[in-house]
């Protein structure tokens, strides 16, 4: 009797010894919230390291109904960190399994299931489907007074006027937002009133209103250095220097696309980033700066451009490197770019006909 009392305690202990396989992702996915700072910019080579593990991480936490809420609270945490790091297809698998295993109780958890499948339709330039989900999700948002969620819904709604070149309907998202800010607290207002300044300055470039251009911008710089998104920042300071470009102050202009592509770091949004160090290199040139405009595009990805379909950017590019050899009198390698930049072309015409 003693022996078999002392067997059951050892079998007791040892129970206790091997923690739960769902205790365990949920620590997993603890570790991995912890691991980054989601909410400015990670050491972006390590992220890319990383991310096969986060998103393995979150696709064991989906599976149980105890670590359900915690993967989906990651998921939307890290959204729009993981969409900038060449994981989209990926993370957009994971955004459908979210909702696929488990569909959302809550309707918080869902309308940020759907935020991020908005995002990451906005990063694939999907803006005919987007325009039609982001108006039923602003509908249901309204409907539960989530303000956090619909203060964002209506920034991308601008965002998505904007790109149909619907300045009217854009400029009433940045009224509503307004009117939000004014009415409710938000959870970070800073960054809302710098990512709505963003898009009212973006509004003001657009309809060469520069004097509401540059107060929305000023704003923007000023609202989203409080808030700590470097991202953020750095989209506010291209369209800053796409402001002072068009006042022909180059160097200014030049001021704000260094700042903004210092905010970028290498393997993080690799378009945004090209085409503003394409733009660098353009002011240059223009100022005269040839062989520093030469080096920078030199430096370029180019076969990543391919890859990831930034034909245009390639070609722009390209056609830089052809002025410069002109302009340095190399006429035979101008014209060597110039064939290719043909070809190009013609690439970019077909796929675009497809």
């Amino acid at each position: 009797m003693i022996e078999i009392e002392g067997g059951a305690k050892t079998q007791s202990k040892s129970k206790k010894k091997v923690a739960p396989f769902e205790t365990v992702v949920k620590n997993n996915l603890g570790y991995w919230l912890r691991r980054f700072p989601w909410d400015k910019m990670p050491d972006v080579a390590e992220l890319s390291l990383e991310k096969e593990n986060i998103i393995k991480a979150i696709e064991a936490g989906l599976r149980f109904k105890s670590t359900y809420n915690l993967a989906t609270h990651f998921l939307f945490t890290a959204t729009d960190m993981m969409l900038h790091v060449g994981s989209n297809h990926a993370w957009n698998n994971l955004i459908q399994l979210a909702v696929d295993k488990r569909l959302p109780e809550s309707d918080f958890v869902r309308g940020r299931l759907n935020l991020c499948k908005a995002k990451s339709m906005m990063q694939d330039e999907q803006y005919v489907p987007l325009k039609a989900m982001l108006e039923k999700m602003a509908e249901l948002a309204e409907s539960k007074q989530d303000i956090d969620l619909l203060w964002e819904i209506k920034f991308m709604r601008g965002l998505v006027e904007c790109h149909f070149q619907n300045y009217d309907k854009a400029t009433e998202c940045v009224n509503d937002v307004s009117d939000l800010l004014m009415n409710f607290t938000l959870l970070n207002p800073d960054l809302c009133k710098g990512k709505i300044a963003t898009l009212g300055g973006e509004l003001g470039i657009a309809v060469q209103d520069w004097e509401k251009a540059a107060y929305f911008l000023h704003t923007s710089i000023h609202h989203l250095e409080l808030s700590g998104s470097e991202y953020a920042q750095a989209i506010a300071l291209e369209l800053f220097g796409r402001y002072y470009e068009h006042q022909g102050e180059l160097d200014e202009a030049l001021l704000m696309w260094e700042k903004a592509v210092k905010l970028i770091p290498e393997g993080f949004s690799f378009e945004i980033r090209s085409e503003l160090e394409i733009n660098i290199a353009r002011l240059y040139l223009a100022k005269g700066k040839h062989e520093r405009a030469k080096q920078i595009l030199e430096e370029l990805d180019y076969s990543m451009m391919r890859n990831l379909g930034c034909l245009p950017l390639y070609l722009t590019a390209i056609l830089l490197l052809s002025d410069i050899a002109r302009i340095q009198g190399d006429h035979k390698q101008a014209e060597l770019i110039l064939e290719t930049a043909e070809l190009l072309k013609a690439e970019i015409a077909q796929t675009t006909i497809i």
